[in-house]
């Protein structure tokens, strides 16, 4: 990936989180890409530490 792309990704995901705390402060964000080669989803950015690094296939998040 380019650094411009990343770089307006970035940004694209900024604006996200903060259009969705601007509707309730307490609401915690993140964004999760799926992958492939282990058909779970990989953390790509969030507000919050706790949130994991991969969420499994088999996880009821992704059903």
């Amino acid at each position: 990936m380019t650094d411009e792309l990343r770089e307006n990704y970035d940004r694209l995901l900024k604006v996200v989180f903060q259009m969705i705390t601007a509707i309730n402060p307490e609401y915690k964000c993140a964004t999760y890409m799926f992958d492939p080669a282990s058909g779970g989803l990989v953390l790509q950015k969030s507000t919050f530490k706790e949130f994991p690094e991969n969420i499994n296939q088999d996880d009821s998040l992704c059903s």
